[in-house]
This record gives C-alpha cells, structure tokens and sequence, in this order.
C-alpha cells in the first residue's frame, strides 16, 4: 500500500513540475515572430488522458479495488505503471506547451520540451531535407540541425517565410512540394 501512495506522491510531483515548467519556460511573443508552430492541440489532450489514467489506476488500487490484480505483485506493477503513465502524460503536455519552432526575419529558432534552444541564422542554412510522405521539414547547417512539424495553418507561414529566406540552391524543390502537400 505505501508503494502506491509513493508513486501517488510522485505523479503529484511530476504534474506540479509540468505546470511550473509551462508556466516559466514557454515562449512569450514579442511581436517580431513571422511565424510560430506549435504541436496540435489534440496531442495535450492525449497527454492530459494519459496522466488522468495513471491517477486513476493508482487511486483505484489505493481504494481497494482489483485493478491489475490482488497479489503482492500487483501493487508493484499499477505502482509503477500509473507513475510511467503519469510521465509519459507530462512529458506529452510539456511538447504540447513548450515546444515549439519560430521564425524570424534573420533565423530560425526551435525549443524543446524543456524550453531549451537552438538557432539557425536563414544564411547558416546549408540544406532542407522532407522524406517523402511526410510533414516534417529539417533545416540543416554546419552544427545544427531543426525538424519542424505541427498545425498545418502555422506550419504553412513557416514554410513560405522559408521559401523567401532560403536560396532555391539550398532548398532544392522540397521547400515547394512540402507547400503543395500542405495545401491539399
């Protein structure tokens, strides 16, 4: 039983961490973005779901209920696999909130899930790579590299701002095939 109540504390601890860390790392505009493209709002839902099972299983076990079973063993496992489930929920609501790719007149920028950057000035830009049947587009350069991929209307602007920033040379024709798939 007190390994439930552990891993209840823990999951509390991991959702206060996710609030305080979307509430302190997300990016504030500041008016000189040309574009900005987050994760679909589906994707916090799904992260949201997932943290609510892994509290409810480890409530329900908590509560004396059968859930994964009445052994000893059972315990261990809705322990750890509410707090997995609990994680894995914070960390899609932190990609949800956090992450996210802008672009501005003179480079582009891409945050993490833990608001870490990396920037790649337009002119740094040495090739943009799309896989076929896919969104996601990867802007190279020397050091650095950035995949992006979210809401298709955000997505759009940051594609054409790339088109117009990026040398044809560079770009090749995956910049406008990427646009033509979007606009289907």
């Amino acid at each position: 039983m007190s390994l439930i109540v552990g891993a209840l504390g823990l999951s509390v601890i991991a959702v206060i961490v996710v609030v305080v860390q979307m509430r302190t790392k997300q990016h504030k505009p500041d008016g000189t973005e040309l574009a900005i493209v987050a994760e679909i709002p589906e994707t916090a839902i799904f992260g949201v779901a997932l943290a609510l099972l892994g509290f409810f299983m480890l409530i329900a076990k908590l509560r004396g209920m059968d859930v994964g079973g009445t052994d000893a063993t059972s315990f261990t496992f809705i322990a750890v696999f509410g707090i997995v489930l609990v994680i894995a929920g914070a960390e899609i609501m932190l990609m949800s909130f956090i992450k996210r790719t802008i672009a501005y007149k003179d480079k582009i920028v891409s945050f993490n899930s833990y608001g870490k950057s990396r920037e790649i000035p337009w002119v740094k830009v040495t090739g943009v790579s799309v896989q076929p049947l896919s969104r996601t587009a990867t802007f190279k350069s020397a050091k650095e590299s950035i995949s992006v991929n979210g809401k298709r209307e955000e997505y759009v602007k940051l594609v054409q701002v790339a088109s117009e920033k990026i040398p044809g040379v560079v770009a090749s024709d995956d910049l406008g095939k990427l646009l033509r798939r979007l606009a289907k």
